[in-house]
């Protein structure tokens, strides 16, 4: 590490977790997606480590954000693990699912629609459902 970045690096470290927190919060409110799920997502800054729970709409936008807070000065870590996206929870839902059944998923609920085949056991599929990373409730709603 040469001077540069050591001086880079101890000015990043003593940043205040408010202002850093600031920051993730602004980009939230001025990315037009995120606008939408800024209800739906958690900031935690500690010690310049930052953690982002929740869930966004789509994968770009889930990108978009873990790569706008790894670039705010201050930050030494990003924890986005427990960041989902309704894209990727429909795709993980969508490999579980029987034939018949539909999926959509809003902020980690998904709603079943359709109709199952005979045999379907539908207590089963919501619990082997819920177990999908991301997933916060399983709601039915099955044709009579």
């Amino acid at each position: 590490m040469n001077y540069e970045d050591r001086i880079m690096a101890h000015i990043q470290a003593s940043r205040p977790d408010m202002d850093i927190e600031a920051d993730v919060e602004d980009i939230i409110v001025h990315y037009p997606p995120l606008m939408n799920d800024r209800h739906h997502l958690n900031v935690h800054v500690e010690d310049g480590a930052v953690t982002v729970t929740g869930h966004t709409r789509s994968a770009i936008t889930r990108e978009y954000l873990v790569d706008a807070v790894n670039k705010i000065a201050g930050v030494i870590r990003a924890n986005t693990d427990l960041l989902f996206c309704d894209d990727d929870i429909r795709r993980d839902v969508g490999h579980l699912i029987p034939e018949g059944v539909y999926a959509n998923v809003q902020r980690g609920v998904v709603v079943l629609t359709g109709q199952p085949a005979s045999g379907v056991n539908t207590v089963d599929l919501t619990t082997k459902l819920t177990a999908v990373p991301g997933v916060r409730a399983v709601r039915t709603q099955f044709s009579a």
